[in-house]
């Protein structure tokens, strides 16, 4: 009977890592999984939010592959990623590089560490404000600096201007571009390069491979899988970032700024076109999925 007993105690103690994950699971499906869901189903029906929806297959989606807006969203996404990539990836890998040569200077390496992280805690809000008076086209600092330099031929309305706003646009905050997303690469790069060994890089000192030759043969192979990690989450990252373009221009002048992610929040909540909104965001899941696809069968070869 006793060993019945500690049999059913063994079981019941079991169960209690599933009894405490419940909870988080039960919300993880409520708040991330349900909406998901929910936008799948809903891509197929004309609805406009409080009102009956009514079934139309795959008109959105037909709808949306003929939509010139979406179309001109979509390169502009695509020419925002391969700008904002570059200074993401090899910005925060750069400093990373400089900040680990201060390696027998410490409290001068956390000097330069905690000054890298500290836009991070600077609510996203404010920088973007800041750049809306730097780029502005009548008390801009930076037609202010133009006029100074003796360049006031250069000055224009920045975001106002269709030929520019799109580039004012991606090198905001340069070439600290996107503060969390640079500072988790900058700490990811570091952390890797500290848990190398040491000896590997004396060795390297010993037959004279320094600098850029130590990078490119050494230093970006030992920390390649992190890369691989950070480049996948920036690229989802940046394609669902629009908060920053909705601010500042709301994909304007015109069409200039549109990217996906402003479209499908003015067709949500501007012209209340639910399932149209809905089928938008399933085609930019669509797009996170096979670019992440695509970078992790390159980062295999």
């Amino acid at each position: 009977m006793a060993e019945i007993n500690k049999i059913e105690l063994r079981g019941a103690y079991k169960c209690i890592p599933y009894v405490v994950l419940a909870p988080g699971i039960a919300l993880m499906l409520i708040l991330n999984y349900y909406p998901i869901a929910q936008a799948l189903f809903r891509s197929f029906f004309l609805w406009r939010g409080g009102e009956k929806a009514t079934f139309v297959g795959l008109e959105n989606f037909r709808e949306l592959m003929a939509d010139p807006a979406f179309k001109i969203s979509m390169i502009h996404l695509l020419k925002l990623l391969s700008i904002r990539l570059v200074f993401i990836i090899f910005i925060p890998l750069f400093v990373a590089e400089l900040i680990f040569e201060l390696s027998y200077h410490k409290h001068l390496r956390r000097f330069f560490r905690v000054l890298y992280i500290l836009p991070v805690v600077i609510p996203t809000i404010v920088i973007l404000l800041i750049w809306q008076f730097i780029y502005d086209g009548s008390i801009g600092l930076l037609n202010n600096a133009l006029k100074s330099l003796g360049f006031s031929y250069l000055t224009r309305d920045w975001l106002g201007s269709p030929e520019t706003s799109l580039y004012a646009i991606a090198f905001i905050s340069f070439p600290w571009v996107h503060p969390y997303l640079c500072a988790l690469i900058l700490l990811t790069c570091l952390a890797a390069l500290q848990n190398v060994d040491r000896e590997i890089f004396d060795v390297c000192k010993i037959d004279g491979a320094g600098g850029l030759i130590r990078f490119f043969k050494i230093d970006l192979g030992l920390i390649l899988d992190q890369m691989k990690v950070m480049l996948i989450l920036a690229i989802i990252m940046l394609i669902q970032d629009f908060i920053g373009i909705l601010i500042l221009t709301n994909g304007g002048p015109g069409y200039a700024t549109m990217v996906p992610g402003v479209y499908l929040y003015q067709n949500a909540f501007y012209y209340a076109r639910m399932g149209y909104a809905c089928a938008i965001g399933i085609v930019i899941f669509g797009l996170v999925f096979t670019l992440t696809i695509i970078v992790r069968m390159l980062q295999a070869r």
